[in-house]
C-alpha cells in the first residue's frame, strides 16, 4: 500500500475500508468486533474525516512495523530533453526513426 491510496481510494469507499482494515485487524488478531472484550479497537478510529490516520494504525495495530511504500519518483526532465543522437524516445521507437520512415 502507499500513503496516497489510503487517503484517496480507501477512506471514501466504505466496502474497501471495511475489507482492508478488517483484514489487517483480523491478521494481527486485533479485537475490532466485540467492544465488551479486552483490547477493543474501533475500526473507524483511523478515519479522521479528511484523511486516514496511518500513524495511529501503525502504532495501535502494528506497533510501528507497518511500512508504507513510497510513491515512484516522477521525472522532471521533459521527453524532448531525454533523447540522444537518434532523437528522443517515444514509447518503443525514436522520433528520428519515425521521421525517417515518413520520408520514404
Amino acid at each position: 500500500y502507499n500513503d496516497t491510496w489510503f487517503h484517496t481510494e480507501m477512506l471514501f469507499n466504505y466496502s474497501v475500508y471495511m475489507d482492508t482494515l478488517g483484514y489487517m485487524l483480523n491478521a494481527t488478531r486485533t479485537n475490532w468486533e466485540y467492544p465488551d472484550l479486552p483490547n477493543y479497537v474501533d475500526i473507524f478510529s483511523f478515519n479522521a474525516t479528511t484523511y486516514f490516520d496511518i500513524d495511529l494504525l501503525n502504532e495501535t495495530v502494528f506497533r510501528g512495523r507497518f511500512q508504507v511504500c513510497q510513491p515512484p519518483v516522477i521525472s522532471t526532465t521533459p521527453a524532448m530533453l531525454s533523447g540522444n543522437s537518434d532523437g528522443w524516445s517515444s514509447n518503443t521507437a525514436t522520433v528520428a526513426a519515425f521521421s525517417s520512415r515518413q520520408q520514404h
